[in-house]
């Protein structure tokens, strides 16, 4: 029994029912992205994290697939009939490997590269919801940018935090 909370203050809490209700609101968000003309707004950065995110997966995977290669070359373990099935498993490592920087780096490549470039929709929100732009000074952007870089970092180390 909930004592003070309305009903649905606790949501499940198992992985289906919260992916779920993610890809329900990321719906919702993108149908009032739509609905209030915003799209325009949203293009450039969505672009750029979407080339951001395949140049690094590509990037990731060659590079690390790369390294464990020339390593197991270098150490003349191919040499080896019995060793063989080293090559394939340095493919699969570099596939585990290359995911998790691959998550690491792009939280905080995003934070730092696209999240600066959704202030103009910020603005429009802001001028069509309040009547008037949040004005800041320099200074405060370029705190508020730090921090913002700060966290991202923070949760990029931390992983899936």
């Amino acid at each position: 029994m909930q004592v003070g909370l309305k009903p649905n203050m606790n949501p499940p809490s198992g992985f289906f029912s919260r992916f779920g209700s993610g890809f329900r609101a990321g719906l919702q968000g993108l149908g009032a992205i739509f609905r209030e003309g915003l799209i325009i707004y949203a293009l450039l950065p969505a672009a750029i994290g979407l080339l951001l995110g395949l140049a690094l997966a590509y990037g990731t995977f060659t590079l690390l697939d790369y390294w464990l290669l020339q390593g197991l070359e270098a150490s003349g373990l191919n040499d080896y009939s019995w060793l063989s099935w080293l090559s394939p498993f340095a493919a699969i490592i570099s596939v585990i490997v290359s995911f998790f920087v691959y998550l690491g780096f792009y939280r905080m490549l995003i934070s730092l590269l696209v999240f600066p470039l959704l202030g103009p929709m910020v603005d429009r929100l802001e001028l069509q919801f309040r009547g008037q732009k949040t004005e800041t000074t320099f200074r405060q952007d370029l705190n508020s940018a730090t921090y913002g870089s700060w966290v991202g970092l923070l949760q990029s180390i931390a992983g899936f935090a």
